[in-house]
């Protein structure tokens, strides 16, 4: 006797909506209290929480969609290569916040706000040892944000190269690269100490650095031949 498996249909591709959904309950619920500490105390307000939860996974949902369906209409190839930027944003800020200063210590990350995170989030639950004393410990909530982003992320740029993109769309998808990794030199920009943010040069780097590598890959397919049966099953293949 045959047995429904719900896991049956959930896909690698499909973890970007995981960490939407999480995103989602993470701001809008804040199980973990991570945003009220951040908040200094005080219940983020109705609206802000419905303003970044649509911002973080609306974004991730609409490209999820968008990378599902691409090949379908054009429109969606252009959506996805517009946010698939967006997701490498999402994914590696979380380095310049929580893991360069965890490893490499305060001037890793912004060094303003890893001094606040250490002080606000002091007395939240983690899982993680310290690696030094004086250096910032991930909140459990970022912890277990960290391996879903980076796995989607890698999975997303896998199903975006599968398409057959066209060349403006590759080149929508590079462009929008630069336009959200320059989010990071907005940290830079307006920071006191804007020579010692390492951290946000380096985010920048990786999310121009990502998606060059999904443009490789995409250009690759691009250049790849189609192959066309007939009705004789001859194969044509077209340049």
């Amino acid at each position: 006797r045959k047995t429904s498996n719900m896991f049956v249909y959930i896909k690698p591709e499909h973890t970007i909506f995981i960490v939407a959904l999480y995103e989602a309950i993470m701001w809008l619920f804040d199980p973990f209290q991570v945003h009220t500490a951040l908040n200094e105390g005080i219940p983020m307000t109705l609206y802000s929480k419905l303003l970044v939860s649509l911002i973080n996974s609306g974004g991730l949902i609409g490209c999820g969609l968008a990378l599902l369906y691409a090949d379908r209409k054009p429109w969606l190839a252009v959506v996805a290569s517009v946010l698939l930027p967006f997701q490498g944003l999402f994914t590696f800020g979380q380095f310049v916040f929580w893991w360069f200063p965890y490893i490499f210590g305060n001037y890793a990350g912004i060094v303003s706000i890893v001094e606040e995170h250490k002080h606000q989030l002091a007395h939240l639950p983690r899982i993680l040892p310290a690696i030094f004393d004086d250096h910032l410990v991930p909140d459990l909530e970022h912890t277990i944000l960290m391996p879903l982003s980076v796995g989607a992320l890698i999975f997303s740029i896998q199903l975006y190269t599968r398409h057959r993109m066209t060349m403006f769309q590759v080149n929508l998808m590079s462009a929008f690269s630069i336009v959200f990794a320059a989010v990071e030199l907005g940290f830079v920009v307006t920071s006191d100490t804007p020579f010692l943010e390492l951290g946000a040069f380096l985010a920048m780097a990786m999310i121009v650095g990502s998606m060059y590598v999904a443009r490789v890959y995409a250009i690759a397919k691009l250049k790849t031949p189609v192959a066309i049966k007939t009705v004789d099953n001859d194969v044509f293949k077209i340049h």
